[in-house]
């Protein structure tokens, strides 16, 4: 009996153990799926909270697991979808887009593509969605496919960078090409600008010769005006920013269009901008407002409405237009019409210098041209965008400063050159001999000796050898290591009575050198005799 009630005991002893050991272990089991929950609780926020659309499939294409994303673009709950085939959930034509990658999965090869999702026909806001889909095969142990992961991600708006960065990049080589030409081009335009000019002059009796000089001189006129244009748009155009009254400029410029559009075209204003103004050259402002209205006038025969709209808008997020905008402080002017709008690819190439929409040869194709370069080299932006209904929106972003009170000075009034002047010793400093040439016999013409040079380092050797200098004309580029500012600088420096005058066939502030001194004429190339013997008025 004793030794029953013994063994008795050493089984409860052995239960009590075990049941301690269950109680453990049960208590393990419930925190370790405690936290396996927690983890998967973990895992399934981090996968819903991706910028992808996750899909698990087993090797029969049926869902396993979807993420939220994915279930977001179905428009459907997460756990209607599960258990379904793909076919079914997502469609047969959106199916067959994966027929080939899911094969290729069976057959353990991971592929990746990229895919076009049609826009959607009913929202003609939206736009087409650039995909790239991730195809992965899942093996077990033995190495035997056992599912199927797919990733797809919206990489449109880095499809949209990527082509704004492209076509950045394009124009801007079609703008250095473009400020090439007209470089050269206004060269030749001041030889023959000034040669006709000179013959007109000597042979001012000759009233036939006169009758071919005439439109010989409104051609290259005409000539000048396409190199103006071609220098805007390469950014190469003489500018003066400054701050001015936005809401004036506008008034003022509708004012003008007012008398050059149609009556059956309606001009709106609305100027919300707050103290802010706009820091850009506001002659050149006012050519590209009116190039625009031009521009949708010929879009809108028939007649419509024709907005400004105005306001300032601090960028902070990013924003793409014709490239990325840097975070800060813009003016932003919408001009609205009414019109035609923009063909795909008119959207494509309006900035390009020639290209034009308009038929029958009607326009040059540098009006949009001529305002991108200008906008580009006041460091703005601009957009084109097609309205939904009818017509299009151009949207420039232009730099905006606090306005500033400037004091109010008098300008200094200078003599005019004339016979007294006789004499007077000038330095012509020019690295063409048939420009240099048309611009000596001009100083000459007006009464000036001229000794010439080709080279600024030339010129520097010979100006302390003339203490009578009077005056130095120099072209802005020059070869050898001193340019023309350079040259005028340090003239400056050593004789602050001697004028001088500057001549350039294209901006050079734009060039990556030092600006030129406000107090030096800048001549454009070509010129004629009135515009250089103005310069040496106001120098």
């Amino acid at each position: 009996m004793t030794q029953f009630r013994t063994w008795i005991a050493k089984l409860n002893s052995a239960l009590a153990e075990k049941n301690q050991q269950l109680i453990i272990a049960s208590e393990s089991m419930a925190s370790t799926k405690e936290a396996l929950s927690h983890a998967e609780q973990r895992q399934r926020l981090i996968l819903d909270a991706l910028p992808a659309f996750i899909t698990y499939l087993d090797t029969h294409f049926n869902i396993l697991f979807v993420n939220q994303g994915f279930a977001n673009i179905l428009q459907q709950d997460k756990a209607s979808i599960i258990n379904q085939p793909l076919r079914q959930v997502i469609g047969e034509s959106t199916f067959s887009l994966f027929a080939s990658p899911l094969n290729e999965a069976l057959q353990g090869k991971q592929s990746t593509s990229e895919y076009t999702e049609p826009s959607n026909d009913t929202d003609h806001s939206s736009k087409s969605k650039v995909r790239k889909r991730i195809v992965i095969p899942c093996f077990n142990p033995d190495q035997d496919v056992n599912g199927i992961l797919i990733m797809t991600f919206d990489i449109t708006a880095e499809k949209d960078a990527e082509r704004q960065l492209n076509e950045a990049q394009r124009m801007n080589a079609v703008g250095q090409m473009s400020g090439g030409l007209a470089h050269d081009f206004n060269n030749l335009l001041t030889i023959i600008l000034g040669n006709l000019y000179s013959v007109g002059d000597r042979y001012s009796k000759e009233e036939e010769l006169q009758r071919y000089l005439e439109p010989a001189i409104r051609a290259t006129r005409r000539g000048a005006d396409i190199t103006s244009r071609l220098l805007a748009f390469s950014r190469r155009q003489p500018l003066s920013p400054t701050l001015f009254d936005l809401d004036k400029l506008l008034h003022d410029t509708t004012e003008l269009l007012s008398n050059s559009l149609p009556d059956h075209i309606n001009i709106h204003i609305d100027n919300n901008s707050s103290d802010l103004q706009p820091f850009v050259d506001p002659g050149r402002l006012e050519d590209a407002l009116v190039n625009l209205a031009f521009n949708a006038r010929d879009a809108m025969p028939e007649g419509g409405d024709l907005s400004f709209n105005s306001r300032t808008v601090e960028i902070e997020s990013i924003l793409v237009m014709d490239e990325t905008v840097l975070p800060g402080t813009y003016c932003e002017i919408c001009i609205t019409d009414t019109g035609s709008g923009f063909s795909d690819q008119a959207l494509i190439q309006c900035f390009e210098p020639f290209f034009t929409s308009k038929r029958n040869g009607a326009g040059s194709g540098l009006g949009l041209s001529m305002v991108y370069g200008f906008v580009k080299q006041s460091k703005g932006y601009i957009s084109i965008q097609n309205a939904h209904n009818k017509g299009a929106t151009i949207t420039l972003l232009l730099p905006a400063k606090e306005a500033e009170t400037m004091p109010v000075t008098v300008a200094e009034t200078k003599p005019e050159p004339s016979q007294e002047q006789a004499g007077r010793l000038v330095c012509l400093v020019e690295d063409d001999p048939d420009v240099r040439s048309v611009v000596r016999q001009q100083l000459i013409d007006l009464g000036f000796d001229v000794i010439d040079t080709h080279s600024a380092d030339e010129a520097q050797r010979l100006i302390p050898l003339l203490p009578e200098l009077y005056g130095l004309v120099s072209d802005v580029m020059l070869p050898g290591t001193m340019n023309g500012i350079e040259l005028a600088d340090w003239l400056h420096s050593e004789n602050n009575l001697c004028r001088i005058i500057l001549m350039s066939g294209y901006s050079y502030q734009q060039s990556g050198g030092k600006p030129i001194n406000p107090a030096f004429p800048l001549l454009n190339k070509p010129f004629g005799l009135t515009e250089l013997k103005q310069a040496l008025h106001d120098s």
